[in-house]
């Protein structure tokens, strides 16, 4: 192809020249003869030089009729050949751009080969040795890291171990827990049932013969009046007022509870004449019992412990009667006693503290039910008693009845401290006494004094006889089996209640114990979380010494192996 490409260009030339030549030829003959001719005049002076120019015109002309003919004629040809060859110029113009590409590749061989001899030239022995240097030093890395691993893998392992352990002793001490709030509830149910029955107990004595038939029953608004009033004073040490929502819901449960509750006379009371000047021991005995038994069904109703008949209680009331008496002091005109108060308290170990609430007994009047209700002065109606000429035990078990009920539910006008009084929930023991007055308007009277007594105030204990107490009975056989059932139920409530204190304790102890157990067992769990973190690192730290060791020996073993690349290079190059 490419031989016959260059002999078509050289034909189409050399016909072009040899036309040029051809035609100069015979122009240039031309002129030469005339040269010639005209250097004979000598023996040819007969020919006429018109004559001879136009015969040299003529055969010029004819000269260029046949150039331009062969000019015509060449030009056909030349014209025939470029035809005959337009088919090979193409394909030597795809062969150019095919020889141009074909560089473009030895181009990018003899790139490839100068780098390879370039790095050839690099991968000096020495810098082989610091490769390898640096590889060797890499793989004791990555051995001193793998090692590093499999110590962080022991401890993560003894992690989790103690974290499980820590967790099955944290579950363990949580059972142990749920145990002992099984048992505290168990043994909250049994001193409830114990309280219980008691107060069954305690409720079959009141009702007994010669004993407290009457009772006085309140209502669940009074039970929690009496209550909020109770918390709010404990709550507030030197308040002597309750707020007015809490005195007006005692008052408006007090409306109905003074009216519904009555004094039961007992036929053996009716019949037993009291002295006012002399009341007998007997016969103070049996309206103490009256009154205790009394304030203790209410103090039931109320939640509250009972209280106790103790001597040294006692004790005080005597006191302080004896002063009133002594001090001729007029109760009804002059009100407490204070000095009488000081001297009770401090006959039993309470010096700095005193309480009295006080009600009387006038000769020939007890409380009319009839017409009992709330009113101004905190008073109940009276009126005449039956046989106004005497006392008898009934008389004064009735007043006294509704002195009590007056000061429950009738004592807005006192701001109900006498209320607070009676139904204290700490106090433990109430003194009571009586003692006798004559005033010239209404004659002789009594004065009931009653005298609470809360234990924590009792600052010389040698003084009160905490364990001096009474059974809250009287004498006849019935009365006697029923204190026996109280005082049995007394002492499995005491038993109920020492067996709740040591469960409340066991699960006191259980919940420290359970507290200390979760502790541990987060502890454990952070630490296990973190050996996990320190083992990640490590195992992040051998992958990239991997990562490191494979760079260095790829490029150890491109080191190795420059010449082989120099080769390669050359005989993609040659190719």
């Amino acid at each position: 192809m490419k031989k016959k490409i260059i002999l078509g260009s050289l034909s189409a030339a050399a016909l072009s020249a040899l036309l040029l030549i051809n035609g100069n030829t015979k122009v240039q003959a031309a002129s030469d003869n005339s040269q010639h001719n005209s250097g004979n005049t000598t023996h040819e002076q007969a020919v006429d030089p018109i004559q001879a120019a136009q015969a040299n015109v003529h055969s010029a002309q004819e000269a260029v009729h046949t150039a331009q003919g062969e000019v015509t004629n060449k030009e056909n040809a030349l014209q025939q050949a470029k035809t005959d060859h337009e088919g090979a110029i193409t394909a030597y113009d795809d062969q150019a751009k095919n020889v141009q590409d074909a560089q473009k590749v030895v181009n990018q061989k003899q790139a490839a080969l100068d780098e390879a001899q370039r790095a050839a030239q690099e991968a000096t022995p020495e810098k082989i040795a610091q490769v390898q240097r640096d590889l060797d030093e890499a793989n004791r890395q990555k051995t001193t890291d793998e090692a590093a691993v499999t110590s962080k893998q022991t401890e993560h392992d003894q992690k989790q171990t103690d974290y499980n352990t820590a967790k099955s002793e944290a579950e363990a001490a949580a059972q142990e827990a749920a145990n002992k709030k099984t048992a505290l509830d168990s043994a909250k149910t049994a001193k409830e049932n114990a309280q219980t029955a008691l107060e069954a107990a305690q409720a079959a004595l009141n009702n007994a013969d010669h004993e407290n038939h009457s009772s006085i029953t309140i209502d669940n608004d009074f039970v929690n009046a009496i209550h909020q009033a109770q918390e709010y004073l404990t709550r507030n040490p030197g308040a002597n007022v309750v707020p007015e929502n809490i005195s007006s819901a005692i008052k408006a449960a007090g409306a109905t509870l003074i009216k519904n509750n009555r004094y039961q006379s007992v036929a053996v009371d009716k019949n037993e004449v009291i002295d006012m000047g002399h009341i007998t021991n007997e016969q103070m005995n049996n309206i103490r019992v009256f009154y205790l038994n009394l304030l203790n069904g209410i103090r039931s109703q109320l939640g509250y412990e009972p209280l106790k008949y103790n001597e040294s209680a006692m004790k005080l009331s005597d006191t302080v009667a004896q002063k009133y008496e002594a001090d001729h002091w007029d109760p009804l005109s002059q009100g407490h006693d204070v000095p009488a108060l000081e001297a009770g308290y401090n006959e039993v170990g309470m010096p700095g503290t005193y309480e009295e609430a006080m009600g009387f007994l006038q000769k020939g009047w007890v409380p009319n039910y009839e017409r009992a209700d709330q009113n101004s002065d905190s008073s109940m109606s009276l009126t005449q008693s039956s046989n106004p000429s005497v006392v008898t035990l009934d008389d004064v078990k009735n007043n006294l009845y509704g002195v009590v009920s007056n000061m429950l539910f009738n004592d807005e006008t006192s701001n109900w401290g006498h209320t607070f009084t009676l139904t204290h929930p700490d106090s433990k023991y109430m003194g009571f006494s009586i003692s006798k007055h004559h005033d010239e308007g209404r004659g002789d009277y009594l004065a009931f004094h009653m005298n609470p007594v809360n234990p924590t105030y009792i600052s010389e204990p040698a003084k009160f006889g905490q364990h001096a107490n009474l059974p809250l009975t009287n004498s006849s056989s019935s009365s006697s089996e029923l204190q026996a059932h109280v005082d049995a139920d007394q002492r499995a409530l005491d038993n109920a209640t020492g067996a709740l204190t040591a469960a409340q304790t066991a699960y006191d102890n259980a919940n420290t114990t359970k507290a200390a157990k979760e502790q541990a067992a987060n502890d454990a769990k952070r630490a296990l979380e973190n050996a996990a973190s320190a083992l990640a690192a490590a195992q992040a730290t051998v992958t990239a010494d991997q990562t490191n060791s494979d760079h260095l020996t790829t490029q150890l073993n491109e080191l190795q192996h420059q010449a082989q690349a120099v080769n390669e290079a050359q005989r993609a190059l040659t190719t």
